[in-house]
């Protein structure tokens, strides 16, 4: 059950970073940012993002609720670790 739910989020973080990559390819405003650089953005938003989902998931006393945004947070929290660190990599390349 937990190596199927590691497997679960291991594709959702993929299909998040193809959908970044893709977008920064496609939209040309992006493209006078380096892909470490928006990667970098990218990873500060979703960090952003993360705080403002556990910040409303505190107020609800909804069970269900509280353990959704919980998926929700552990998530972001990941999404925006590996973008750090990609970033980090591509601006040492």
């Amino acid at each position: 059950m937990l190596t199927r739910r590691m497997f679960l989020i291991l594709i959702y973080l993929n299909i998040a970073l193809l959908f970044l990559s893709v977008l920064w390819f496609l939209v040309p405003s992006f493209k006078q940012y380096s892909l470490s650089d928006y990667y970098a953005y990218s990873a500060i938003v979703i960090l952003v993002l993360s705080a403002l989902v556990a910040q409303g998931g505190r107020s609800s006393t909804e069970v269900t609720d509280n353990k959704n945004n919980y998926r929700a947070v552990v998530f972001l929290l990941t999404l925006g670790s590996i973008l750090m660190i990609k970033s980090f990599v591509l601006t040492l390349i």
